[in-house]
């Protein structure tokens, strides 16, 4: 699913991420404005994926980069619920 999705399923949902600055970055997920997970790439670039279990309730993730000259980025949330 691309961005600002709403994704309906039931189990798992996986999430690649991909990400490219012009520094190094830092990448965190959020789900619910709680950070649970942190990428470090050294590099301009990070690319990962990492799966969550489908709740009852609605969940929002999103990204935040940031990268070593201080400069942040938030991608546009995608929102998952049980079908």
């Amino acid at each position: 699913q691309e961005m600002g999705q709403i994704v309906k399923t039931g189990g798992t949902v996986e999430f690649f991420v991909s990400v490219l600055g012009t520094d190094a970055v830092k990448v965190e997920v959020l789900c619910n404005n709680q950070v649970i997970q942190t990428e470090e790439s050294g590099s301009n670039s990070c690319d990962f994926s990492f799966t969550r279990e489908v709740g009852q309730a609605e969940d929002t993730y999103y990204l935040r980069v940031t990268q070593n000259d201080g400069h942040q980025a938030w991608s546009s949330p995608i929102w998952v619920s049980h079908r």
